[in-house]
């Protein structure tokens, strides 16, 4: 049987809530970056030397690519979308969302994760029993490219499907990985590069997907071309590089 969790009405009343909120604030606001949760543990540390560099503040709201789009289209005041895939931003360009093209700011690539230490991380091992979470293919960009690869295994349909977990997003496979919910997980390499806990083996690394950073249209365009400014800057990808991207 497909476990899946789904958190949509939270979501839907949290985009409710946010209307409310910026409604009421200045234009002093921070500038709101919508974040894959993919990109969050790599983006917290960028966002503390971005303001320190340009004096900007901003602010991170996380989860998978699909609902920040969803999110966007329904009228959530973000200022910069930073997508998993290429996907969802050009989604957003074909209703004249976005000012300028997205860009592409570096590649993700995915990993075989557990946090117990009797479980063997190799591609055998996904048959034998374990419960194995993914990220919901339908908005998480790293999902779909973990069930694109599962799909080619010959033994997909009979022994994988059946013990697959779905989360919302990336950041819920890590939860149900960490809390021990499951067995292994699929995650990004950039969630897990530097954790001190569990064990994690790359899987299928020379399949990446690229990481896109986008300007809402909307009166913080200014400030979104300075963050993508530092973001394609040396130092912030070193950064990058050293949390588990790779870069072009």
């Amino acid at each position: 049987m497909i476990e899946c969790i789904n958190d949509r009405m939270i979501e839907w009343g949290a985009i409710a809530l946010t209307l409310l909120l910026f409604s009421c604030q200045s234009e002093d606001r921070p500038l709101v970056i919508a974040t894959a949760a993919s990109n969050q543990p790599a983006m917290e540390i960028l966002l503390e030397d971005f303001t320190a560099a340009s004096g900007i503040e901003a602010e991170l709201v996380v989860a998978a690519s699909g609902q920040l789009t969803a999110q966007l289209l329904a009228g959530a005041p973000y200022d910069v979308f930073i997508s998993a895939d290429e996907r969802y931003p050009n989604k957003l360009m074909d209703v004249n969302m976005i000012a300028g093209k997205p860009q592409v700011f570096a590649r993700g690539s995915l990993v075989l994760w557990s946090g117990r230490d009797d479980v063997k991380l190799n591609p055998a091992e996904l048959t034998s029993g374990n419960r194995l979470a993914i990220a919901n293919p339908k908005v998480a960009p790293f999902g779909r490219l973990a069930d694109s690869l599962l799909r080619l295994r010959p033994d997909y349909s009979e022994r994988i499907q059946p013990r697959l977990v779905y989360g919302e997003s990336i950041g819920q496979v890590n939860q149900f990985v960490f809390t021990g919910a499951v067995e292994m997980g699929l995650t990004a390499r950039s969630i897990v590069h530097e954790n001190s806990r569990g064990r994690w083996e790359p899987f299928y690394p020379e399949v990446t997907i690229p990481q896109t950073v986008s300007i809402i249209r909307g009166n913080r365009e200014e400030d979104g071309r300075i963050f993508i400014e530092y973001l394609l800057g040396t130092e912030a990808q070193e950064t990058l590089r050293r949390a588990g991207y790779s870069l072009d």
